[in-house]
């Protein structure tokens, strides 16, 4: 949930991640990159982009009153499927890739905006669909998700799919790729890794910006041993769940192990010398206010100065 290639009336700063999960253009519900377009008919957008190497990248977001929020992507990656979006734009998804060989569909995290197109394909051809095994029953029964307002209105709620435990490897119609777990975002996220040319499908393990919010539910100490561990493969690209695409992305990912790291020692000496969470928030983190209502509190600078608090645990 880096910063995107997108232009709007709406100005947010660069380089905060407003969501820790979200990045500030999503949040502020920035339109969609420049070649994005709306399918006739539809209330949905999507765009299909050819990357290097033989990648199909889709970019997907639901439109209102003519702008595209929210956007999130996936990756066709030599016949395999990484991720399929949200329930909103399952049938435009469905048809953008209805001539394109897919062998195996995986869900980087079963998060909703990452399997909503999985009930479509599955229906229509038949795939299979991998994902760490503690999203597989989110997957067959997506009530499990408790959904706000915002997550509904944005995405929708996927439908069932079938999906098997990922292993080690991904067979491609080439080759394979490389299973990478990546908890922090979520205990069950994992992410791909094309070693033949570095290249990192990560769906949201990385996020760009600077966290000024988190959600409830978000592990920042797993988020942190997952930035130094993934720093340390000297990768060549990170293709993102948001479709921002990172080259060379060691520094970005240290540094957000750096920035963490110091916003959290500040925490402690704040809470050291007597300062309450809340009045935390509001001295280090100011601002979160519309992404308070917006979100419920899901998404505030509370839960990122509680989770600071805490103590990190041993990586899953």
């Amino acid at each position: 949930m880096t910063p995107r290639p997108a232009s709007s009336g709406t100005h947010c700063p660069e380089g905060v991640s407003v969501f820790g999960g979200t990045d500030v253009r999503r949040a502020c519900g920035i339109g969609l990159p420049q070649g994005i377009a709306k399918r006739e008919g539809s209330q949905e957008m999507i765009r299909v982009k050819e990357l290097t190497g033989g990648v199909t990248q889709l970019i997907m977001a639901r439109q209102v009153a003519g702008r595209g929020l929210y956007r999130v992507a996936a990756y066709l990656v030599d016949g395999v499927l990484v991720d399929t979006g949200m329930a909103h734009t399952a049938r435009e998804a469905a048809e953008a890739l209805e001539k394109r060989q897919i062998r195996t569909i995986v869900n980087t995290h079963a998060h909703e905006d990452h399997f909503g197109g999985n009930h479509r394909l599955q229906e229509q051809r038949g795939l299979p669909v991998l994902a760490h095994a503690l999203a597989l029953p989110v997957l067959a029964d997506p009530r499990r998700l408790e959904l706000h307002a915002y997550q509904r209105f944005l995405f929708g709620r996927p439908a069932p799919s079938r999906a098997d435990a990922i292993g080690e490897t991904v067979a491609t119609l080439r080759g394979a790729l490389h299973v990478l777990p990546t908890p922090g975002h979520s205990r069950d996220h994992v992410a791909l890794l094309d070693r033949s040319r570095g290249w990192l499908f990560c769906g949201d393990a990385y996020i760009g910006g600077r966290e000024r919010v988190l959600r409830e539910d978000y592990d920042v100490w797993g988020m942190i041993d997952t930035y130094e561990r993934l720093s340390r493969l000297e990768l060549e690209r990170l293709c993102t769940g948001s479709g921002a695409i990172v080259d060379h992305p060691s520094e970005r990912l240290a540094a957000k192990v750096s920035y963490l790291k110091e916003r959290g020692e500040q925490v402690r000496e704040l809470h050291r010398q007597g300062l309450d969470p809340r009045a935390i928030a509001r001295r280090l983190f100011p601002g979160d206010r519309l992404m308070r209502w917006v979100t419920g509190g899901h998404f505030s600078a509370l839960n990122l100065v509680r989770a600071l608090l805490t103590s990190p645990g041993p990586p899953d």
